[in-house]
C-alpha cells in the first residue's frame, strides 16, 4: 500500500538511536537504492514541492531504480495537487537521459523531513553494490545511445521543417496576443498539418495537441548548429520536438543572425521567451540582436555564452517579476549585463488583474496594459544604469 505523503517538523541530519546512533552518522552513500527504500523515502516528502524539486526528485528515483521506480514514483506524485499525468511522462522521460542528480537526494531532502531507515537500509554485500553499479552505469549507457539518436532524429526533423515553412507572418494570432509585435527575421511558420507530415505526430502540449498556424523558432547551439526547433500556436501553446528532451545548456534562439566580430556597437538582449526578446528589441534603435534562453534555467548559460562571444557589445537581460527573477539577476551580473525589471504602477497592475484574472510579471505583459513607449523608457532607464552590481 502506498504511504501518504506528510511532512515533519525539525530539519537536519538525524542520528539513528541504536548501531548507527553508537558509530555515527551514516552517510547517504551507504543506504542502498532498494524500493523499499525508495517508497519510504518518499513519504517524507510533499509531492507538492516546487517543480524544479519535483523534477529533481524524479530524477534521483529513477538513479535508484531506472525504469522500475517509475510506479513509485508516479503513485507518489499523484497524491499532489498539481499532478498531471502528461506532465509526468515529460519529466520522467527527462529522468531517464544521463545527468548528475542522484539517488543521494532524494535522501537527503527525505532525512532533512525526518525518514530514519531501519538498520536493514544499510545492510548490502559487496557483491550486490558492485552488482548495483554495473546496472547503473548500463542503463546510463544505454540512455546515451538512445538520446543520442533522439537527437539526430530532431535535427533532422528540424531540417526538413524549416525548408518547408514559410517566413512568419505579422497577422498571426499569437503575435497579434501580444500587442501587435512583428515577426523577427529568423521565424518560420508551417501549419500544424505540414509538421505532422514531416515528424508523423501532431505537436502536444499539457496533453492538448497545437492547432493551426505554427510559429516555428531554431534552436541553436552554442556551436551555431539547429538541433531542434520549438513550436507555438494560435493560442500560445508551446512544444518542442519529441526526443530532445532537456536542451543543452547553452542552446537559444536568436531573432537575428549574431554579428560578425566582438560585437562592438551592438547590444544584446536576453529573455526567458521569444516575445519577451522581441518586445525588447523592438524598443531600441541602436544595432540590436535578441536572444531566448526558453527556460529560466539557462538564461545563466546563454549569458555567459553571448559575454564570450560578443564580448563588446552590451548586454540586457530582461527578466520576469517572481518566478524566474533570480535566474535573471544572476545572469546579469555573471555576465556585466544591464537587467531591466518590469515595473508596474498600481492602476496597471489592478488594470490587468481585471483583464487576465492573474498580476503581470514580463515585459510584455507592460507593452498590453502600458504600451511600447512605457517599454521604450524601461529598457531605456535600465540601459543608462549599466550593468548590475554584484550586490543585487
Amino acid at each position: 500500500p502506498r504511504l501518504p505523503a506528510r511532512t515533519h517538523s525539525g530539519g537536519g541530519m538525524t542520528t539513528r538511536n541504536n548501531k548507527a546512533g553508537r558509530t555515527g552518522r551514516r552517510s547517504r552513500a551507504e543506504i542502498p537504492p532498494t524500493p523499499e527504500n525508495v517508497r519510504t523515502a518518499l513519504a517524507y516528502i510533499s509531492p507538492d514541492v516546487p517543480r524544479e524539486v519535483w523534477i529533481l526528485i524524479l530524477f534521483a528515483v529513477y538513479d535508484a531504480l531506472g525504469e522500475g521506480g517509475r510506479d513509485l514514483a508516479e503513485d507518489w506524485s499523484r497524491l499532489g495537487e498539481t499532478y498531471k499525468a502528461a506532465d509526468f511522462k515529460s519529466a520522467w522521460k527527462s529522468a531517464s537521459k544521463p545527468g548528475k542528480t542522484t539517488v543521494g537526494t532524494l535522501w537527503r531532502k527525505a532525512l532533512d523531513a525526518g525518514w530514519k531507515p531501519g538498520d536493514d537500509a544499510y545492510q548490502e554485500s559487496e557483491a550486490d553494490r558492485q552488482k548495483r553499479e554495473r546496472d547503473r552505469q548500463e542503463r546510463n549507457r544505454k540512455a546515451e545511445q538512445e538520446a543520442q539518436q533522439e537527437l539526430e532524429q530532431a535535427k533532422t526533423w528540424a531540417d526538413e521543417i524549416l525548408k518547408k515553412a514559410k517566413p512568419l507572418r505579422p497577422d498571426h494570432p499569437n503575435l497579434i496576443s501580444h500587442a501587435g509585435i512583428q515577426p523577427a527575421p529568423t521565424q518560420m511558420e508551417i501549419h500544424v498539418r505540414g509538421a505532422k507530415e514531416i515528424t508523423g505526430y501532431y505537436p502536444y502540449s499539457d496533453g492538448e495537441y497545437l492547432k493551426g498556424r505554427l510559429i516555428v523558432n531554431p534552436v541553436r547551439s552554442t556551436d551555431g548548429e539547429i538541433i531542434t526547433v520549438d513550436f507555438i500556436d494560435e493560442d500560445g501553446r508551446k512544444a518542442g520536438l519529441k526526443g530532445v528532451g532537456t536542451k543543452p545548456q547553452g542552446c537559444h534562439y536568436a531573432t537575428d543572425c549574431i554579428p560578425e566580430g566582438d560585437g562592438e556597437g551592438y547590444i544584446w538582449i536576453l529573455a526567458e521567451g521569444s516575445a519577451d526578446t522581441k518586445t525588447g528589441q523592438e524598443a531600441i534603435e541602436d544595432k540590436c540582436v535578441g536572444f531566448a534562453a526558453l527556460s529560466k534555467s539557462n538564461l545563466l548559460h546563454v549569458a555567459k555564452f553571448l559575454q564570450k562571444r560578443l564580448p563588446k557589445a552590451k548586454g540586457l537581460v530582461i527578466g520576469d517579476l517572481g518566478n524566474g527573477q533570480e535566474d535573471a539577476e544572476k545572469a546579469a551580473k555573471e555576465s556585466g549585463a544591464a537587467l531591466c525589471l518590469p515595473k508596474f504602477t498600481p492602476e496597471q497592475n489592478e488594470a490587468f488583474r481585471q483583464q487576465h484574472g492573474k498580476a503581470p510579471k514580463d515585459i510584455n505583459d507592460l507593452r498590453q496594459i502600458a504600451g511600447p513607449e512605457a517599454v521604450k523608457a524601461q529598457i531605456a532607464a535600465a540601459l543608462e544604469a549599466g550593468p548590475v552590481s554584484r550586490t543585487v
